[in-house]
């Protein structure tokens, strides 16, 4: 009786079962009215199992887009606290550097200072000796000058004394006249104050295509220097630009009063440009 009654449930059960899967499947492919948020039925058909995957599938790729976005802001996130991990951690100015830039700046500034020194020094040395050299060279050249001076002078004085022996004899002047201009060329004319004569070199006068008078008129507008020269001074005087030649007028005091002389300097700017004079 047990047995039957179990049975009997059981196949009752079954049936049960097998409608509500029946109507269930029935259910799909009618359209269905549900209750919405806003109290209103909204109709809908069911979804099947294709859709129900599309839409699985969609919020799959969603997710997976939302991981990736997520990641890579993740990424970019920790990139920009390694760099500023890697600016805070790095020396703007290495130790290293700033003693190169100090040890160079020195060197610089010692070779600096010393080549300033040494510059200082040598221009100074160079030139003291080039004033010692132009002071050497400017006595030696004055003591030439001087000496070569005094001979003409001492040469003249010894002409002049000839001549007041020859006394009236004019052929032994003439004589003694070409003797003393050919032995000094550089004396090209000679006057004596008290005789008032006038000696020429016409070698001299010929060659430079001069007129022998104008010698005689040169020292006749010399009045002033005779005058000075006869009151015991010695006068140098530059008569280039009378006679368009390079010459010096000397006038010195004598026994009779003042002798005054004509003297090319030719020879001697010669000697001062070669620099013969030692």
């Amino acid at each position: 009786m047990t047995n039957s009654i179990k049975t009997s449930q059981t196949k009752k059960g079954l049936l049960a079962h097998i409608e509500a899967s029946k109507r269930e499947e029935n259910a799909k492919h009618f359209v269905r009215a549900e209750k919405n948020e806003l109290g209103t039925f909204e109709m809908y058909a069911p979804k099947s199992a294709e859709e129900n995957v599309k839409q699985e599938l969609e919020e799959g790729k969603a997710q997976i887009a939302a991981e990736k976005k997520a990641i890579k802001e993740k990424l970019k996130s920790e990139k920009k606290t390694k760099k500023k991990i890697r600016k805070g951690s790095k020396v703007k100015r290495p130790i290293g550097v700033k003693l190169i830039a100090l040890v160079g700046f020195m060197l610089v500034f010692a070779l600096g200072s010393v080549t300033t020194a040494v510059s200082y020094f040598i221009s100074e040395d160079i030139r003291a000796s080039s004033e010692d050299n132009n002071l050497t060279i400017n006595s030696r050249t004055t003591s030439d000058v001087e000496n070569r001076l005094n001979s003409a002078m001492q040469s003249v004085n010894l002409f002049l004394d000839l001549i007041k022996t020859a006394g009236n004899n004019e052929t032994e002047k003439k004589s003694l006249e070409s003797l003393f201009f050919s032995r000094n060329k550089d004396i090209v004319a000679v006057f004596s104050k008290g005789s008032g004569n006038v000696f020429l070199s016409d070698a001299f006068f010929v060659a430079h295509e001069i007129e022998k008078e104008s010698a005689g008129d040169y020292f006749e507008q010399s009045v002033e220097f005779i005058s000075s020269a006869a009151d015991g001074e010695f006068v140098l005087e530059n008569a280039s630009m009378f006679f368009s030649v390079p010459l010096l007028s000397i006038f010195y005091p004598a026994e009779d009063g003042c002798i005054a002389l004509l003297y090319s300097i030719d020879n001697l700017l010669t000697s001062f440009s070669a620099g013969g004079v030692n």
